[in-house]
């Protein structure tokens, strides 16, 4: 059984299922993630942030959301390997709202992440997927998003990009006097953290990738 640890809470279920019923903000720290089903009652406000370093891994994500409750989902990774991610996102009433905010590095691995979201006929609901990766070492990834929606009365936005270590943002680094080993770690590390707003949650991060 894959027990899930959260805030230094282990969740038993052995599909990780979780209700929250109150406003909350979770961990997840590197920690093998096979299956994650979360369901966010109404009124509430919900954070997850979530860190990990792949060797090889699926991980399949269901959301559900109440009326008048939001979720934030935080996750960034670096693969070192193959990484499957599959997030599913069904809204169950209206005037709730899902954002996620994904940052993942492939270091030679391969990533497929692959965002479903059902709007169906609800109305006043939003979806924000905003998806990016950086490649390096060869490594490679592909984003597929995709939004199944009934009615208008929605806003739902994809971002999406994939790409390198930008050469201007290194290039400014290095007039400054850094290394180029070091300003590539900095853009990676500042590209993996900027999604987070706990201090010490990213410190904790820092201290485990630098650098990989």
């Amino acid at each position: 059984m894959n027990k899930l640890n959260m805030n230094n809470s282990i969740i038993n279920d052995e599909n990780n299922n979780i209700i929250v019923s109150k406003d909350s903000i979770y961990t997840i720290m590197n920690h093998s993630l096979k299956t994650f089903n979360i369901e966010v009652k109404s009124n509430c406000k919900v954070i997850i942030n979530d860190f990990r370093i792949i060797d090889k891994e699926d991980t399949n994500i269901k959301i559900k959301i109440n009326g008048k409750a939001s979720l934030i989902y935080n996750h960034s990774f670096i693969n070192k390997n193959k990484y499957e991610l599959n997030i599913n996102t069904t809204y169950k009433s209206e005037e709730s709202e899902i954002i996620l905010n994904i940052h993942g590095i492939n270091d030679k691995g391969f990533n497929t992440t692959n965002v479903s979201g059902i709007m169906s006929d609800k109305k006043n609901n939003i979806l924000i997927e905003d998806i990016r990766l950086i490649n390096i070492n060869n490594g490679s990834g592909i984003i597929i998003p995709n939004i199944l929606a009934e009615t208008s009365k929605i806003i739902a936005n994809h971002n999406t990009t994939i790409g390198t270590i930008s050469e201007d943002e290194l290039s400014y680094l290095m007039s400054k006097g850094i290394s180029e080993t070091e300003a590539k770690n900095l853009i990676l590390t500042g590209f993996l953290i900027n999604i987070f707003k706990d201090k010490g949650l990213i410190t904790k991060i820092k201290e485990i990738i630098y650098w990989r």
